[in-house]
């Protein structure tokens, strides 16, 4: 008797018969990226009108559009498995300016490898799969790859952005920036987590909540990332530094204020604006503190530009708004011709 089992990639449940091998798994694997590319198609395109379109060829697309999503409406079968398709694309509880736009891997076994945990892999398996070929089903792999590639590219873009720093201060910030709960947190702005294939028993035990089973869903999505072209490392390396970015600029902020605070930054300031600018006939130079970036708290802090008549002349981070001032102010002087010139 033929060996039968269920692939549930993006959960659409597709028998399979795997001794027929490779060739079937493709067809479906390539049929799920291909529902999963005619939703987001449709998505996007059916709440625009007809007038949106200049192009003769968008015009046409946008029929071609209509026509698939009245046949989808026509097919329950169709239209049940639009219904449980994952949106691999969709940034949920974020908006989608908050983070870089998900590299596509193009490679459907690849990809439904990134999203095959150990557990469901050995659940699946026929009697003639051996252990050898387990190891291409699931993503642990693909997680020790990504593992590897992230910390190569984190320590390249922190050894770039702080030449001045000594090897234990890389250290803490690449640790910061590799361990588990910042992958965490970027698999969960992905979704990565709802993408994950477990095993019933895996599922009834919560594994899709661990932190450290989600944090190796991005590392796995690097590997897939690095394997999928062959420029598959330069794709990576430029989607870990846009993700990696807001972080280290907060470290290059943080690491101004290793200067002791003077309090009477602000107060000094004033005092060289109004001897070295103020002439009779003349109104005093203008001094302001605006907020221009940061959203407050220890992590995020505030940061301040120091400006003079409008123009910028000093910029501070500080964990409140207080010493962000007063930061910029430090930074203006700084810059200000010293007064024995």
């Amino acid at each position: 008797m033929r060996k039968k089992r269920k692939l549930e990639a993006n959960d659409i449940d597709i028998n399979v018969d795997l001794d027929k091998g490779n060739d079937e798994r493709l067809i479906v694997c390539k049929f799920e990226y291909f529902v999963g590319s005619l939703k987001d198609l449709v998505e996007y395109v059916l709440p625009l009108k007809k007038g949106h379109f200049t192009g003769k060829k968008t015009e046409k697309i946008y029929k071609i559009v209509l026509q698939l999503a009245d046949m989808i409406k026509k097919d329950p079968f169709f239209l049940e498995m639009m219904s449980l398709v994952q949106n691999s694309l969709k940034l949920e509880y974020v908006k989608e300016s908050e983070i870089p736009l998900l590299p596509e891997i193009k490679d459907p076994l690849l990809l439904k490898q990134v999203f095959t945990h150990r557990s469901y892999a050995y659940s699946t398996k026929s009697y003639n799969v051996s252990e050898r070929d387990i190891l291409k089903l699931h993503n642990e792999r693909l997680e020790f790859l990504g593992d590897s590639y992230l910390n190569h590219a984190v320590t390249r873009l922190l050894f770039n952005a702080f030449p001045d720093a000594r090897e234990g201060e890389l250290s803490v910030m690449r640790s910061e920036l590799v361990g588990n709960t910042k992958a965490e947190k970027i698999s969960r702005l992905y979704g990565f987590d709802k993408r994950l294939l477990l095993s019933e028993s895996a599922e009834s035990d919560n594994v899709r909540s661990l932190k450290k089973i989600v944090a190796d869903i991005f590392e796995s999505y690097i590997g897939g990332l690095v394997l999928d072209s062959s420029n598959g490392e330069r794709i990576a390396f430029h989607w870990i530094s846009q993700l990696m970015a807001p972080d280290i600029s907060l470290f290059q902020k943080k690491q101004k204020n290793f200067v002791e605070l003077d309090k009477m930054a602000k107060q000094t300031l004033y005092n060289r604006i109004g001897r070295e600018y103020h002439t009779d006939g003349q109104t005093r130079k203008k001094i302001e503190y605006i907020w221009i970036g940061g959203e407050g708290g220890n992590k995020d802090g505030y940061e301040y530009s120091c400006r003079i008549d409008g123009e910028e002349v000093g910029r501070g981070w500080g964990p409140n708004q207080k010493i962000a001032g007063i930061r910029s102010a430090m930074d203006a002087l700084a810059k200000l011709p010293s007064e024995n010139k």
